[in-house]
């Protein structure tokens, strides 16, 4: 009877602790909707996020390059004078974290070479870049084309930036002579520091810093390298880097 007894005690303590038992920790909503942009400086990269579908998190945290560099309940975030790198940002509530949004701003530089011709020669003297994807492409000199063309080579045998031939023409560029070369020039001159002139004369092996303008405001980065120059053909070749994140001067 004792052992039956005991038995009977045991069944409501087994029911008991299986009620209690708990029920799986709800995910975490992720960060989503990352945007970069170059600070005032330049120099520095702001991060803004949306923020996680769980109201209760503790906050984010943001690892670059593996790194923890952030812990904070903002959803901005500046980074001082980084690097290209990878972005890391987590909601996170005690020991928990979210999925991370991951975000690699190498993937954000384009490179790419154009030869362009005097316009007086072949009308393939306009080059262009695509702000969101970085490319870059030839273009002939015409109206048609005014709003993908941000400098041409004019008939000076000048680059020149498009919004000096028209008003038709509404990108503004601007080119600064560098001193530094292509392959160490990784941040380029601001505004500021240095003088961009709307057209240079181009010299093979010059490297130039340019501020590129879409219908003359805010601003993009690049630098180029003339790589050949042909005097009978009246063309320039060069290489370029881009980079796609607006206001921002960290290239390479």
């Amino acid at each position: 009877m004792k052992k039956l007894f005991l038995l009977l005690l045991l069944v409501p303590f087994i029911i008991v602790m299986t009620g209690c038992e708990e029920d799986p920790t709800e995910a975490i909503g992720a960060p989503n909707a990352l945007q970069l942009v170059g600070a005032t400086n330049g120099v520095d990269l702001v991060l803004t996020w949306s923020p996680s579908s769980t109201v209760d998190i503790d906050g984010y945290k943001i690892r670059f390059e593996g790194t923890e560099i952030w812990d904070g309940t903002a959803t901005t975030y500046t980074h001082v004078a980084p690097t290209l790198g990878e972005y890391e940002i987590v909601a996170y509530l005690g020991s928990d974290e979210s999925d991370a949004l991951d975000h690699d701003t190498e993937d954000d530089v384009a490179t790419g070479t154009g030869t362009i011709f005097a316009y007086y020669t072949t009308g393939q003297s306009g080059y262009g870049w695509n702000l969101s994807t970085g490319t870059g492409a030839v273009y002939s000199f015409t109206t048609g084309n005014a709003a993908s063309i941000d400098f041409y080579y004019d008939a000076d045998d000048d680059f020149t930036s498009a919004d000096v031939y028209s008003g038709d023409f509404p990108n503004e560029t601007g080119l600064h002579a560098s001193s530094t070369s292509y392959d160490a020039l990784n941040t380029v001159p601001s505004t500021g520091e240095a003088s961009y002139y709307n057209y240079i004369t181009p010299s093979l092996n010059d490297t130039y810093a340019l501020i590129v303008k879409k219908d003359r405001s805010y601003g993009n980065f690049a630098k180029i390298e003339i790589t050949a120059m042909d005097g009978t053909a009246n063309s320039a070749t060069f290489r370029w880097t881009f980079q796609t994140i607006e206001k921002w001067r960290r290239i390479d």
